[in-house]
């Protein structure tokens, strides 16, 4: 997935799979930096240095692979999917479709 590098290891494995299995679950870097058993200033290092990207990013790009795979097969909103991979609103989720893929959400 996202900035794989070599096999992540415990602490950043654990996040990865939190992440990867709820992608709208509560994923602040308090609450990775609990699952993953290390301070945040360390989740942060260790995501860089295994995947390349911090874990906010990779919560983010998560939402948003959740999110492409979740337009296509409904007839809900927009705003309804952006809520439920927890964009926040619709709004968020354009901006970070435009900046992850230069696209917006309809595309």
């Amino acid at each position: 997935m996202f900035g794989l590098r070599d096999e992540p290891s415990g602490g950043v494995h654990a996040v990865v799979d939190a992440v990867t299995l709820d992608p709208s679950g509560h994923h602040s870097n308090a609450a990775l930096a609990v699952r993953a058993a290390a301070s945040e200033r360390h989740l942060v290092r260790m995501f860089r240095e295994e995947r390349g990207i911090t874990p906010a990013t990779f919560v983010e790009l998560t939402r948003l692979e959740a999110a492409k795979r979740l337009l296509p097969t409904t007839d809900a909103s927009q705003e309804t999917v952006a809520r439920r991979v927890e964009f926040g609103s619709s709004k968020t989720a354009r901006r970070t479709f435009r900046r992850q893929l230069a696209v917006s959400p309809g595309v």
